[in-house]
């Protein structure tokens, strides 16, 4: 269709045009090259299309990022999807409002393997602590996928998932859809739908982040969940949940 449309348009040009002048023959040229440019874009019409930050393999966060989790029992207003947003949570805490420190949680080496677990097929660790009692969550990273694979409690208690979790596939872009078919425990199919339906920059009470992304989950119940991932490295930055409040994970280097 796009070859077609632009074989007409240069017949419009060298046929349906008399060039008998230097400035006709200088028009001819100049509708040539717009020419030449729709062709191109009809031809790459994704190159125009994605816009936001791309979340890739390139962007995991590196070893020893640490963030601190918080936890605030409080509702907000999300807001619409859409392009180059402005959310500004900077004032949602006041004074009478209880913070519950959830803990800490840091990247170990994406290499690692579970102790005694050794067949799982992890690249990528992140270590949770609250106060004597520590948690590992293992994940599976690659080059499309980013995923659940198996949650060891204070090293004696193992939850393998009987099918990988996804998280995030590679690349994102904004406008995507990913299908997060899993199975639980039970042997139960559960299925959430994750939408990147927005992007921009973010102030919270703890800080401001510039090129956020926001992840829309909408679980097998129909209950919306959002979450907002910095992209440079990517990881959730806030979480929230109708049932559950807001939820923060603040860069340790934030907290000083």
């Amino acid at each position: 269709m796009y070859a077609s449309l632009t074989i007409q348009l240069i017949n419009s040009i060298f046929f349906g045009l008399k060039i008998s002048t230097s400035v006709t023959l200088i028009s001819a040229l100049t509708a040539l090259v717009l020419v030449a440019i729709i062709f191109s874009i009809c031809q790459h019409p994704k190159d125009y299309k994605k816009e936001g930050p791309v979340i890739t393999l390139a962007n995991a966060p590196p070893i020893d990022y640490s963030m601190v989790a918080i936890k605030l029992a409080k509702n907000i207003l999300p807001g619409p999807p859409g392009p180059q947003k402005n959310w500004d949570f900077s004032s949602m805490i006041e004074a009478t409002d209880r913070l519950d420190t959830s803990g800490y949680l840091t990247v170990l080496n994406r290499l690692s393997r579970p102790e005694g677990n050794e067949s799982i097929d992890s690249g990528f660790c992140v270590k949770g602590t609250k106060g004597a009692n520590t948690i590992y969550f293992y994940y599976v990273l690659n080059a499309s996928l980013f995923a659940d694979t198996l949650t060891i409690f204070q090293g004696n208690r193992n939850i393998v998932w009987p099918m990988v979790k996804p998280e995030l596939k590679f690349p994102f872009h904004y406008g995507d859809t990913l299908i997060k078919l899993c199975q639980k425990l039970d042997q139960s199919i559960h299925a959430d739908t994750v939408i990147y339906d927005a992007y921009g920059d973010i102030k919270t009470p703890f800080g401001n982040y510039k090129d956020v992304i926001r992840l829309h989950y909408i679980d097998g119940k129909g209950e919306p969940n959002y979450e907002w991932w910095t992209s440079r490295p990517f990881f959730a930055l806030m979480c929230y949940t109708p049932s559950g409040g807001t939820r923060f994970y603040i860069p340790v280097e934030k907290r000083k």
